[in-house]
């Protein structure tokens, strides 16, 4: 079989149709007759049929086509169309004649991402979609009486409905003005793989989160990586994102890398029906298949049971991380208070700070997969790319150092002591101590700790009990401390004799909370801006100060009142404020660091070797490995001399491609560093907590292909 080039397959599309329906070709378009329906008119788009013949002639198939003229910015979309939208559909109604049915025919669509980062496969522009018309009797005249209901979208989405009519009547099809449009639509409809010139369509699943498309050419392809995508269409609730494409060096063999969008069941792929179309521009393809397993790329070997035991080990080494080192204070002043006590006393207050650091965990776990069955992005430490919730922070930061230092107290209203009392609880006892367990989760998350991303990875890439399961397991590890406590109380008689040293400590422990708390509000100003940082930073002043009053007890209700007011301000303004999108934020740079662009390091590390660093703000451990190794000797000198290509990401706010990029590697927290090279083409992940030398080999290794 001799295969066609692009360029002479595209010519014999565009004739291919005509040809097909044994119709002359005019000498000009011009003297064709128009056949098409009335243009129904609407905001920003304009919708008719249109037909390539002038009349039914004597084929059993009609050559149509659904034309929408669409504004600047606004879509209709594909068949298959992602995580958004609704494709074009055709009610053929009771004024038709000669019509045994309609179908459409689709051509290649473009991968779209839609509100930052929903993934969807669209048309825009001036659009034309085949239809194919089935007669009942060829020869006849022929009427179309078509419903045809869409959706346009820009900003926002607006259904259509549209309902026109088009005759077509007896009599010699001649080829109409609109014949050639058609027939161009046509031939951008992907085909079988042979008739579009690829010799082998394959799909493999790495069995963690990752699809390769593999296609041999029989032609060298005129198409740069860029310009192609992979669009698969599986079992229902399942979406995809075509990542980035490589072809060889002859041209002819093209490598998909296309990511499984969580949430999903990896065993709902495994073996699937799978339609592939593969996009290159000058040649389309599609495939239907069933998915074969691949080896995985990382973590393929991890089980729910493994990951489960590594979320027990980091929530034991998150007691130890930068991060919690604040809500050390908060322990050891509730540890100082408990010297003397009742031993049951005790034992209860530590499991109720055991019992809030599991349950805060159990929640965390319902809001990550409630977020991402939305359809949105949720990983570790997503919560501190909200504005309002940093605020909230900071604000409960600042309150407990001030309690701490005995500045002021926080009294709950009578009404509610003597409900509590009554139920049989000590409220600020054990209320206060399962609030402290909460306190040192949310103050965690920022941190990640060996072993946490790869368990939090596995779990966002499976269901929803998997996720509980993992996150439960952060919290009974985080929460062993506490419980070692409440099983064994006399451990408090290791402390020394309560003192004056008592008072002299809680005001220490009072200063590193002041201290995260100003560290909270310089990341809310990186979210935000500079006047929602200064209203929540003046209006949390204004609270503490009123919480502060003693005196006048007429006026303490009113005063403590009006800093409630203050409290929920400096919470709700930074949250209006918001951000508009990542482009607002203009991070400091670095000579030495070029901006992550995830699309663009397959074919970089062709040729060099790259050192990623996706970092953000509110990351402890990210500023720990920047000071630490990143920034210093020997790392920073290999980037000087240029041995090594710095790539930074910054993920201090929402980013669709960088959360994208995180997820084909399993992962979808911060810190995250890798390397890639000619001899780690697919790159290789290092450990949350950086070293020289973990960098320094891994260097080695990528450098490896090119000593060849």
């Amino acid at each position: 079989m001799i295969a066609a080039s692009p360029c002479t397959r595209r010519v014999c599309g565009t004739i291919s149709l005509v040809l097909a329906l044994g119709l002359p070709v005019p000498a000009a378009a011009a003297t064709a007759a128009d056949t098409a329906s009335e243009w129904s008119d609407g905001e920003s788009w304009r919708t008719r049929i249109v037909s390539a013949v002038t009349a039914a002639g004597s084929r059993p198939t009609l050559p149509l086509g659904l034309q929408v003229a669409l504004d600047d910015g606004w879509h209709i979309y594909w068949r298959s169309p992602g995580e958004a939208g609704l494709p074009p559909t055709l009610t053929v109604g009771p004024a038709s004649e000669n019509v045994a049915s309609v179908e459409f025919v689709w051509p290649a669509p473009e991968q779209s991402v839609e509100q930052g980062q929903l993934v969807t496969r669209t048309y825009a522009g001036n659009v034309l979609i085949p239809i194919r018309l089935h007669v009942e009797e060829p020869g006849r005249p022929t009427t179309l009486d078509a419903g045809i209901d869409y959706q346009v979208c820009a900003q926002v989405c607006i259904p259509v409905r549209v309902d026109t009519l088009l005759h077509l009547p007896a009599g010699a099809a001649s080829p109409s003005s609109h014949a050639r449009i058609i027939a161009e639509a046509e031939a951008r409809v992907p085909g079988p793989p042979q008739a579009a010139g690829f010799e082998r369509l394959t799909a493999a699943f790495d069995g963690v989160r990752t699809v390769h498309i593999t296609a041999d050419s029989m032609f060298e392809l005129d198409t740069s990586p860029e310009q192609i995508v992979a669009l698969l269409e599986g079992p229902e609730g399942i979406f995809f994102r075509s990542d980035h494409a490589t072809v060889s060096a002859d041209g002819k063999t093209v490598a998909v890398v296309v990511d499984v969008l969580p949430p999903f069941d990896a065993e709902q792929l495994e073996g699937a029906d799978l339609g592939v179309t593969l996009v290159t521009g000058s040649a389309n393809a599609y495939r239907q298949l069933v998915l074969a397993a691949a080896p995985a790329s990382t973590g393929g070997d991890l089980t729910l049971g493994v990951a489960f035991l590594l979320a027990l080990l980091g929530g034991l080494i998150l007691n130890l991380m930068p991060c919690v080192l604040p809500v050390l204070g908060i322990k050891i002043a509730r540890l100082i208070d408990a010297a003397g006590q009742d031993r049951a006393v005790v034992s209860a207050s530590f499991l109720a700070t055991a019992a809030g650091i599991v349950a805060s965990f159990g929640l965390l776990a319902l809001l990550v997969a409630a977020v991402r069955a939305a359809g949105l992005t949720a990983g570790w430490g997503f919560q501190f790319q909200i504005p309002g919730f940093i605020a909230f922070v900071a604000v409960i930061v600042l309150l407990f150092a001030a309690v701490l230092a005995g500045i002021c107290d926080i009294r709950l209203p009578i009404r509610v002591n003597r409900w509590f009392q009554a139920a049989g609880g000590d409220l600020k006892g054990h209320a206060g101590a399962f609030a402290e367990g909460a306190f040192a989760t949310v103050l965690a998350t920022p941190c990640t700790a060996p072993v946490v991303g790869t368990a939090v990875g596995f779990a966002l890439t499976r269901g929803f009990g998997d996720i509980v399961l993992v996150f439960l397991g952060l919290g009974l590890g985080m929460a062993v401390p506490w419980l070692l406590v409440a099983v064994r109380p006399g451990l408090l008689a290791m402390l020394p004799r309560p003192g004056p040293w008592m008072g002299r400590l809680k005001l220490v422990l009072a200063l590193m909370l002041l201290g995260t708390a100003i560290w909270l509000l310089s990341v809310l100003h990186s979210a935000a801006g500079v006047i929602p940082t200064a209203v929540a930073a003046g209006l949390s002043g204004l609270a503490v100060l009123a919480f502060a009053v003693r005196t006048a007890e007429r006026i303490v209700p009113v005063v403590r009142g009006a800093g409630l007011a203050s409290l929920v301000l400096a919470v709700l303004f930074p949250a209006m404020a918001g951000y508009t999108g990542p482009g607002d934020r203009m991070p400091a740079s670095d000579p030495l660091w070029r901006p992550l662009n995830p699309a663009a390091v397959p074919h970089l590390a062709a040729d060099q070797v790259l050192l990623v660093d996706v970092t953000a703000d509110w990351c402890v451990t990210c500023v720990v490995n920047k000071r630490l190794v990143l920034d210093r000797p020997p790392i920073r000198n290999l980037l000087e001399v240029g041995d090594i290509v710095g790539l930074r990401g910054d993920w201090t706010l929402p980013d669709s491609d960088i959360a994208a990029y995180l997820a084909t590697h399993q992962r979808l927290g911060v810190p995250f560093n890798a390397v890639y090279g000619p001899g780690l083409p697919e790159g290789e992940v290092l450990p949350e907590l950086l070293t020289a030398d973990a960098i320094i080999e891994a260097v080695q290794r990528a450098k490896r292909a090119k000593v060849r």
